[in-house]
């Protein structure tokens, strides 16, 4: 079975947070899920999940043995066995996936449109280069008057496109197709949003750990394995390091620069009132809207941008025939 999707892993995320808030015990609770599911590959996955966790497994083995769900859930549901907070942990994932797959749900919403507006110019195009601007240079030739530059590259562009248009529109299809399926993450993620996303992870597990009455290196050390992110890595290093040579929280934080000036100062206030695992829920969740603010921002100037992208190439086209035009008639 291949990977479950966003929305089936926060709907079942946050079907565990609440049976699990409940009481239940987990294995009756993914079985109980499992009789409610119609995909009977997903329901033969959880119940034997369930028979792993009657077999003594932890629930972190019993979702690497799926093989179905990604290594951030795993990971994650470890540290809520670890922490003593299983059930936060899975609510929290449940909105994690809940904004992926919202985010999944923008970019197609976002692209949908452009996509039919582009198939539409790139015909108007098309039309266009291969059809009028041959019959404007025969007109244009018999006057006397040879198209400029830009129209006669035009032209014969769309000889070639007429010639090999089949295998040049199929490529492009592709590589559109590679881009929204292969590299949409990097497409939506880019390098400062995939940083702050890492360090919105970092602080709620931190969160967790601290809420638990771990001790801050120990918290650290168990959540190095958690992040992914290199540069983040070397900060958390750092700030490792600074605390060992007797630095306090808020100097060790200050001088790593995990976390922007003025979270900083939340934390260094959470750390010396007793609160620190509050300060760094909160710093999490400040993170995630910017990150949701920056993706909603980026989707909402894919659409104008297309559109005037298309309007400029059309303009061009135009002015390439009508340029030759406007200086005939106004020699005569």
């Amino acid at each position: 079975m291949k990977k479950i999707m966003y929305d089936e892993l926060a709907l079942l995320c946050e079907q565990l947070a609440m049976i699990l808030d409940s009481g239940m015990a987990l294995n009756d609770s993914i079985r109980m899920i499992a009789k409610e599911v119609d995909n009977k590959d997903y329901a033969s996955i959880l119940n034997k999940m369930a028979d792993n966790i009657d077999a003594q497994m932890s629930f972190g083995d019993a979702l690497k043995e799926a093989k179905v769900f990604d290594d951030y859930m795993i990971k994650m549901v470890e540290v809520g066995e670890s922490s003593g907070y299983l059930d936060t942990v899975m609510h929290q994932l449940s909105l994690y996936y809940k904004r992926l797959s919202d985010t999944n749900d923008k970019l197609r919403d976002a692209l949908t449109y452009p996509s039919i507006l582009v198939i539409m110019m790139l015909g108007v195009i098309g039309l266009l280069v291969i059809k009028v601007l041959p019959m404007f240079e025969t007109v244009l030739n018999n006057m006397g008057v040879e198209l400029g530059g830009l129209a006669y590259n035009l032209m014969h562009f769309g000889n070639l496109l007429a010639r090999y248009g089949f295998i040049i529109v199929l490529i492009i299809i592709l590589f559109v197709l590679y881009l929204l399926f292969v590299k949409k993450d990097k497409l939506i993620f880019g390098k400062r949003l995939k940083y702050e996303l890492d360090v919105a992870k970092f602080a709620f597990v931190m969160s967790l750990y601290l809420n638990s009455g771990y001790d801050i290196n120990d918290a650290l050390n168990n959540i190095k394995g958690l992040i992914s992110n290199n540069s983040l890595k070397v900060k958390v290093d750092k700030f490792i390091e600074n605390i060992n040579n007797g630095m306090n929280v808020g100097e060790a934080l200050s001088e790593a620069k995990i976390f922007k000036s003025i979270y900083n100062r939340i934390l260094v206030i959470g750390f010396s009132s007793g609160k620190a695992d509050e300060a760094m829920s909160r710093i999490a969740k400040a993170y995630e809207d910017e990150v949701d603010n920056s993706i909603t921002r980026m989707l909402d100037i894919i659409e104008p941008s297309l559109v005037g992208v298309l309007a400029i190439i059309v303009g061009m086209i135009l002015l390439s025939v009508m340029l030759p035009l406007m200086s005939i008639m106004s020699s005569l």
